[in-house]
């Protein structure tokens, strides 16, 4: 009978103990009931899971690219970008990129990073790099309006209002609307479609946004995906700002 050493657990135990705490971190991240709460909770969420975390998971970032390019875009707004990669993507792809985030740990780990071309170009599946892309990175709330007043051609929020109760995230549209040139392009992605529904698309459509659910960029247009382009677990909503 073989005896099984400590050892043979110790990864396992160790992969679901590092799950349980960054869920416990999200879990923080709800219930935060002030500013100061609501960092701790997310850098806590940072530094447990920055190391591991897949940067690669924007998987429409080359969409991103095409529309804007076709939009004659040229300012760029990642709003709780965190550690991912897309960031970095978007000034190698030529654009003018600034972050937003509230976590210092997120923000000072995208300082630090030293990009990766081919995992740049990974990120943007095929598209070009071109020269001129710049990124600037700012830490704070971007309810706060003093901070990256824009106006931008573009702002991408992923996974951001998800974690915001249905009742805030009207006050959160509106900071990023604010910050959003008259007709700019709203990237808005969530893990549940809800985050797309209700109050929220009822708020967008009152607000001059053209909402597109879940579309193909191809040519820089949108179109209606095809059934093997639809992920079941998350929408983008590209939402279009009307002149005026």
């Amino acid at each position: 009978m073989r005896v099984k050493k400590k050892s043979d657990n110790q990864k396992p135990c160790s992969g679901l103990r590092k799950f349980r705490q960054i869920d416990a971190a999200l879990d923080r991240v709800f219930k935060a009931k002030n500013q100061a709460a609501l960092i701790r909770a997310w850098d806590r969420f940072w530094v447990l899971s920055g190391n591991d975390r897949d940067d690669d998971i924007y998987e429409n970032v080359d969409s991103l690219v095409r529309a804007l390019l076709y939009r004659k875009s040229r300012t760029v707004l990642c709003v709780g970008n965190g550690l991912a990669y897309e960031a970095h993507a978007l000034a190698h792809a030529g654009f003018t990129v600034d972050v937003l985030d509230i976590s210092p740990e997120a923000t000072h780990g995208l300082r630090e990073r030293i990009p990766d071309p081919v995992r740049l170009q990974r990120v943007l599946r095929g598209e070009s790099a071109r020269p001129g892309g710049t990124l600037a990175i700012h830490t704070g709330d971007f309810r706060d309006a003093s901070l990256c007043t824009g106006p931008f051609d573009s702002i991408v929020c992923r996974n951001m209002l998800q974690y915001l109760s249905v009742e805030d995230r009207p006050g959160a549209l509106a900071a990023l609307q604010q910050r959003l040139s008259p007709t700019g392009l709203l990237v808005l992605q969530g893990h549940n479609a809800p985050s797309f529904q209700g109050p929220t698309c009822t708020w967008l459509n009152e607000h001059g946004f053209a909402v597109c659910i879940n579309m193909v960029v191809r040519d820089g247009r949108f179109h209606a995906p095809t059934p093997s382009a639809s992920a079941l677990t998350k929408q983008t909503g590209w939402v279009i700002r009307s002149s005026g």
